[in-house]
């Protein structure tokens, strides 16, 4: 029932996908927690643990609207969780506790995060290498190296600012005037590169 009631005003809210990934994420998040808890405490569960839930995340989303004689669905659903938190701690079944705070915490996230008010972590495991590409060592690059002719600070620090965004971005992140400045310093680089010890 409240599945009917309350499923169908939040997919036509947030549309099939988003609803989709909140009813599975309701069923799918109890799975995960339990079986990290019965890596050290076994566990069986059998039940329905959404129906709750939903109307969790439709309380989160209409917060305001009229409920059980004129209640706002908000205190509606405290009233409700809170009930069923105290029937678990009475009958000393904390997996109903468990799986209470998991499926009702997960579907207030859930809306939290559609709402823009709930921000997930982000976090980057590697680095992505730049695209460079290596000349070939050859004689004339070599010779210069040995030679030790001082190149301009400034022209150099321009050309690394341009290799470090042609490194984060792309080369099609370049301006016209940028593309023609490292133009300029590859041309500048290959007559240095040319000239005799």
């Amino acid at each position: 029932l409240m599945l009917a009631w309350f499923g169908r005003e939040l997919e036509q809210h947030f549309g099939r996908r988003i609803f989709l990934w909140l009813y599975a994420g309701i069923y799918l998040t109890p799975s995960l927690v339990f079986t990290l808890v019965g890596l050290a405490w076994p566990t069986r569960l059998i039940g329905e643990p959404g129906a709750l839930a939903l109307f969790v995340a439709f309380a989160t989303q209409f917060p305001g609207m009229p409920f059980f004689f004129s209640l706002l669905a908000k205190w509606a659903a405290l009233i409700l969780v809170g009930i069923v938190a105290l029937m678990a701690v009475a009958a000393r079944s904390w997996t109903e506790l468990i799986l209470l705070g998991t499926t009702c915490g997960y579907a207030h996230g859930f809306i939290r995060y559609q709402q823009g008010e709930l921000s997930l972590p982000s976090y980057r495991l590697w680095k992505r290498a730049p695209a460079i590409r290596l000349l070939p060592d050859e004689p004339s690059v070599r010779a210069a190296r040995r030679s030790g002719t001082p190149r301009p600070a400034s022209s150099m620090t321009e050309l690394d600012a341009l290799l470090d965004k042609i490194g984060r971005s792309g080369i099609g992140s370049l301006t016209d005037a940028e593309r023609a400045r490292l133009e300029a310093a590859r041309r500048d680089l290959m007559r240095r590169g040319d000239r005799p010890d």
